[in-house]
């Protein structure tokens, strides 16, 4: 579970950022959204991101800005388990405009994501460690075996191994049939 949009009470249970804590920063909070676009057009975030491009505002726990603009508008998650969710037609990560939000789950987060075809993948996502040449260097190797392969290319023989087996970087053109199957 990710800690953005959540606090600790040094009791090490993560629990959500309050309705109550949210309208205490919501004046503050709303002048740094820029909402010129008109009531259907995305609200970008003018403060500060986090790595995955996500609006993060503070004065208190830090929060994903997406997630306070749910809570100002929709008011309390339903559930813990409930994220900020942006609508598939929203491609805006610092959108803060609360007909582009709603809550969901994790699930149905990460099934929008695929739907939408946001999911960072490949060199695009910032802990990548392998190329689309390294990937298609192992699948031209991959009847030597992963060990050797991982060996002679300076690699774990975990990513050599995911690569092979189609877990991981599946979308690169030149793929092996096995690879790319569900």
């Amino acid at each position: 579970m990710s800690d953005i949009g959540l606090r600790n009470r040094g009791s090490g249970v993560r629990i959500p950022l309050a309705a109550q804590e949210c309208l205490e920063k919501a004046p503050g909070f709303w002048s740094r959204v820029d909402r010129g676009g008109g009531p259907d057009a995305c609200w970008p975030w003018l403060g500060p991101v986090d790595k995955d491009g996500y609006g993060l505002c503070s004065g208190g726990p830090t929060t994903r800005a997406s997630r306070m603009a749910c809570i100002l508008a929709h008011g309390d998650p339903p559930s813990d388990e409930m994220q900020a969710c942006h609508a598939l037609t929203c491609t805006t990560r610092k959108c803060c405009n609360p007909r582009h939000l709603r809550w969901d789950t994790v699930a149905g987060n990460h099934a929008d994501i695929a739907a939408a075809g946001t999911r960072p993948c490949g060199t695009g996502h910032y802990k990548a460690k392998l190329t689309e040449q390294l990937v298609l260097a192992i699948w031209a190797r991959r009847a030597d075996g992963p060990t050797k392969v991982a060996n002679d290319l300076g690699l774990s023989r975990a990513a050599v191994r995911h690569v092979i087996d189609g877990k991981n970087w599946r979308h690169v053109t030149g793929a092996p049939a096995s690879a790319v199957s569900p």
